[in-house]
């Protein structure tokens, strides 16, 4: 059968509740479940919490075997299942230690799957699992997909950022209005005034006007959490996000399983968060990039820059003399 994916796995007491005030009817508790067959192959299936607080029945996507021939690093998708929030499904990859890493995906009508994933904090299948043995993956609390802007300001809009799936603007009146998928609350911005924000994979960022960041969305990763200080950038990517404090000094946070929130020292005078690399743009015009290196995303090429913006697996630069430089994956011509 084809290849699939399914999502985090393992540990099989390791469930976490859903955070309080996230229960809705537009919204699903679930987890993945796998386990190893005696051929090797890897099957996974979706629980969903009932309402008498039990898990339901295993949920089957019709692919769903994770092969024993599958490439390293390289992410194979199960079928899709139907839900009330929208379509999910499955995403899993084979790490270097033969560990397989699960994430999901989720979309509503003919929005496309996209890059992005959830990934539940339990979510690696060791390869040391009983033949037979369910084991589970943390569980995710999913929302519907689609939220009507969260702000009654009719101002008009200063600036805006694009995140995987959702969208959020500063309006000249200091409100923020976010819009788009909402399955982990990115899209729900806080109340308040403030003077930017950045939209990421599944969280959310903003500098609010006495220069301290608040984030929203997913947080088990830390990327909710920034740091106390006085900011005049932010940044979120993936899993991680960044900031620029007043100093010139760079702050990262959450994910940092290859490095991309570990900031090198320096005077910078931008930074941005990608999906699992960061780049800082020097106070000289130079770039400093950190992180994965797969695609050669961090190799910044030499020169002077006035402007960088870090993608997924990719990274462009605006040169001083106009001219735009990029490099990292090119496999869609990015």
């Amino acid at each position: 059968m084809a290849a699939a994916a399914l999502l985090a796995v393992l540990s099989a007491t390791l469930v976490a509740s859903p955070a309080t005030g996230q229960e809705t009817s537009d919204s699903v508790e679930v987890r993945i479940v796998a386990r190893k067959l005696a051929t090797g192959r890897v099957e996974f299936a979706l629980q969903q919490r009932q309402a008498d607080d039990t898990w339901g029945a295993r949920q089957l996507p019709r692919v769903r075997f994770f092969p024993t021939t599958a490439t390293v690093d390289r992410w194979l998708n199960s079928s899709s299942l139907d839900l009330s929030i929208g379509e999910v499904r499955i995403s899993a990859r084979k790490l270097a230690t033969g560990r397989i890493e699960f994430a999901l995906q989720s979309r509503r009508g003919d929005i496309p799957w996209g890059s992005s994933r959830i990934l539940p904090r339990v979510r690696f299948f060791p390869t040391s699992a009983t033949v037979d043995r369910w084991l589970q993956s943390s569980s995710l609390t999913l929302r519907a997909l689609r939220v009507a802007a969260d702000s009654d300001s009719d101002a008009p809009f200063a600036s805006v950022s694009a995140g995987a799936f959702h969208s959020c603007g500063v309006r000249t009146d200091g409100t923020l209005t976010c819009w788009g998928a909402n399955w982990s609350g990115q899209a729900a911005a806080p109340d308040g005034q403030f003077t930017a924000v950045s939209a990421g994979g599944n969280h959310t960022c903003g500098i609010s006007t006495d220069g301290t960041i608040a984030c929203w969305g997913v947080n088990w990763t830390g990327g909710g959490t920034p740091p106390d200080g006085q900011f005049s950038a932010v940044t979120a990517g993936g899993t991680h996000s960044c900031a620029l404090e007043t100093d010139g000094t760079v702050a990262c946070w959450g994910i940092n399983e290859d490095g991309q929130a570990d900031a090198p020292d320096g005077d910078y005078q931008a930074v941005t968060a990608g999906g699992s690399h960061s780049c800082a743009l020097g106070t000289d015009g130079t770039i400093t990039c950190w992180g994965s290196n797969r695609t050669r995303r961090t190799e910044a090429p030499a020169g002077e820059f006035s402007a960088v913006t870090a993608g997924t697996d990719h990274t462009c630069a605006l040169r001083t003399d106009g001219t735009i430089t990029c490099w990292g994956s090119n496999l869609k011509s990015q």
